[in-house]
């Protein structure tokens, strides 16, 4: 069986709505369907594939490799805020050190336990 390229569908489709438009004052009222019902169609589609990709996605967590999948991604997660946080700590640390080193009339103990806590 021979089948023919995807684009060969669609060039055809494009012809026949060329056609259509040459004719569309005498099949507004059928053009106006057609229209609504492929508009219909699309959105009828898209929340097929949608529903269809969250049954996928249900059946996956259940799994073994997406239990594992859901757990590396929580890992990544706590990853990236733990390295945030460190972050902001080495910059909290840095300006703690910067403010220590701009007093010089801090007493002694004060500049100790500055430092120990350091």
């Amino acid at each position: 069986m021979n089948q023919q390229p995807r684009w060969v569908y669609i060039l055809a489709g494009v012809a026949v709505i060329l056609l259509a438009f040459r004719f569309l004052f005498v099949f507004r009222l059928l053009f106006l369907v057609v229209l609504l019902a492929a508009a219909v169609g699309f959105l009828g589609y898209f929340i097929y594939t949608y529903w269809k990709n969250k049954q996928e996605d249900a059946a996956f967590s259940g799994t073994v490799e997406g239990r594992i999948q859901a757990q590396l991604e929580e890992c990544r997660t706590l990853q990236k805020q733990n390295q945030e946080d460190l972050n902001d700590i080495r910059n909290s640390i840095q300006e703690l050190e910067k403010g220590t080193k701009g007093v010089p009339q801090l007493s002694a103990a004060n500049r100790s336990e500055s430092d120990k806590l350091l």
